[in-house]
């Protein structure tokens, strides 16, 4: 059944009194209407903005002077970090779309290496115990590399004057093709959506994970997350 994603108006107050037989057209609304509460308007999202200094090396120079950069920079061939993003699943979160914005390095940044090669895992993992903890995977989740939509280098031009180097924020995101099968990997994939499993059980133990806290692990190599974003799919059949 297709659920509409425009809001949907109650039947007339007057005809739907308490113990009044109910037929018709304001049960086909009333229907419609609790189908969009439980299937898209309870659609969960998240935004998480990664901290960090926005004033870049210009400080070092003999002259004072400064200015705010446009991206981090600093980025040496080998960089790593990690990052864990919680996220309230919903009771009807199963696939979660993302968005993030990243900054890289490039070959000329570094004259002894030929390129860069950033690359995004983004997994999500089990969360138990007080206070919660990760005790396993939920989704061995996507890798977001070269080859399928991250730029090589995010260093455009330079400062005439001063040679300063400006760095500036790409944006990558998943597909959101909602596959039609629950994932089987092992590993990281190509993007596709993440998803969140009803249950997972782990060492004999079966969690429940939709409708949990969830933990969004995101690992970058030659590049820096400057912000992640998540939501709830909307499904157009229940």
């Amino acid at each position: 059944m297709l659920i509409q994603t425009a809001y949907n108006l109650l039947p007339n107050k007057a005809s739907c009194n308490n113990g009044a037989v109910l037929y018709g057209s304001a049960v086909s609304s009333m229907s419609a209407a609790l189908s969009q509460l439980s299937h898209v308007k309870f659609l969960g999202m998240s935004n998480y903005s990664v901290m960090r200094s926005t004033y870049n090396d210009i400080f070092t120079r003999s002259y004072s002077s400064s200015r705010i950069a446009e991206g981090v920079g600093r980025i040496t061939k080998g960089y790593t970090e990690n990052h864990k993003f919680f996220y309230a699943s919903t009771p009807i979160s199963t696939w979660l779309g993302v968005v993030l914005a990243y900054e890289s390095g490039s070959n000329q940044a570094d004259p002894s290496s030929t390129a860069f090669s950033p690359q995004i895992d983004i997994s999500i993992k089990v969360l138990s115990g007080t206070p919660l903890s990760e005790v396993g995977e939920a989704d061995y989740g996507i890798r977001l590399d070269s080859t399928n939509g991250l730029l090589l280098a995010s260093i455009e031009g330079a400062d005439a004057i001063v040679g300063d180097t400006r760095v500036y924020t790409h944006y990558a995101e998943s597909n959101i093709e909602i596959p039609n099968t629950p994932p089987t990997n092992t590993a990281p994939v190509s993007p596709r959506p993440l998803y969140i499993p009803e249950t997972v059980t782990i060492s004999s133990t079966t969690y429940q994970v939709r409708g949990n806290i969830v933990s969004i692990n995101v690992s970058c190599s030659d590049c820096k997350l400057r912000h992640f974003t998540t939501f709830d799919l909307y499904q157009a059949e229940l």
